[in-house]
């Protein structure tokens, strides 16, 4: 797949469009469109609230809505909090903690992160831990003043039968 994010930020609040293209049929299998609200609370912390339309365009799944509040620290090792709940087709709430730990390497920092999340009816039946994950990135890499890249790998161990562990990895690209 191939998947793209475009945003405009004004001070506090983002506008977020998200596609993911199947590489196989050309074509894209989920388009969401994100505002989200972003304060700083005091110089180490941060609160998020948005709301997000899910389409899942040339499929038979079809669209939802989901609303979501957040903190996370600047602090030690960077941890967050996300609460998802979708209020059409999943049903459910969905947690996210996290620890985001940057380590320096010469002009490079590496980022990695741990994510546990929990699911509580979100697009399944049941409750309970849904997957551990494992991720390392670097800091954007500047190919000229106006692109950066950054690789990515990451490591989904599923904690339910509801999922599958999965590695991926990829390129971001950034333009200004």
């Amino acid at each position: 797949v191939i998947q793209s994010t475009l945003s405009a930020t004004y001070k506090d609040l983002s506008i977020i469009a998200f596609g993911n293209l199947d590489v196989g049929t050309c074509k894209f299998n989920e388009i969401d469109f994100t505002l989200d609200f972003t304060k700083p609370i005091g110089k180490d912390l941060a609160f998020s609230a948005g709301y997000t339309s899910i389409n899942f365009p040339n499929t038979e799944i079809p669209k939802s809505q989901e609303v979501y509040i957040g903190i996370s620290s600047n602090k030690g090792l960077n941890p967050a909090l996300r609460l998802y709940y979708d209020f059409e087709q999943g049903k459910g709430t969905f947690l996210e903690i996290s620890v985001n730990p940057v380590f320096n390497f010469g002009q490079n920092d590496i980022s990695a992160s741990c994510i546990i999340g929990y699911n509580d009816h979100y697009y399944r039946k049941g409750s309970g831990c849904s997957h551990l994950e494992l991720k390392l990135s670097t800091t954007p890499i500047a190919i000229n003043k106006n692109v950066t890249m950054a690789p990515l790998l990451s490591f989904s161990k599923s904690l339910s039968r509801d999922f599958q562990d999965k590695i991926y990895g990829g390129l971001s690209f950034n333009f200004k």
